[in-house]
């Protein structure tokens, strides 16, 4: 663990992947009191609570709903989050998309045309600052 002296605000980092993390403080006054407490503290899930992954959009040129992206429900992390890898593929493992534009996410075209309604197969890694990067690979309908 981690001791701080004189410290009224310690603050630390915790780098764990798991579930939760317990965490113990203990504090001595200045008469050599001492108190100990521990909580357990779930680890949030970023991907769950804060980015969405559509599986369905509709690039048909009526402008609802046009683009493949992640959504960012927190509004405090619009900021905070960098797209690194997005990656869009066809059902015979066939590159369409390679991140060209990472804030507008994929419009459904590969070579100047809108792809056919399908399945098709995707990579996202995203940066958030201040905690570690995120994966996700899932599948996502174009429908026209």
């Amino acid at each position: 663990g981690q001791v701080f002296d004189d410290t009224s605000n310690p603050s630390v980092a915790i780098t764990s992947t798991s579930d939760s993390v317990t965490v113990s403080l203990m504090v001595t006054d200045i008469n050599g009191c001492m108190v100990e407490r521990e909580r357990n503290i779930a680890n949030p899930d970023l991907e769950q609570q804060s980015l969405q992954f559509p599986n369905v959009f509709s690039p048909n040129g009526d402008m609802i709903n046009p683009f493949f992206n992640i959504v960012i429900n927190d509004k405090t992390l619009e900021e905070k989050v960098t797209v690194t890898a997005f990656k869009v593929y066809n059902r015979w493992g066939e590159l369409l998309y390679d991140n060209a534009n990472p804030l507008g996410g994929w419009n459904g075209s590969y070579n100047g045309e809108t792809v056919p309604a399908d399945v098709y197969a995707y990579y996202i890694e995203v940066s958030i600052e201040g905690c570690s990067s995120r994966s996700r690979k899932g599948n996502v309908t174009v429908i026209k």
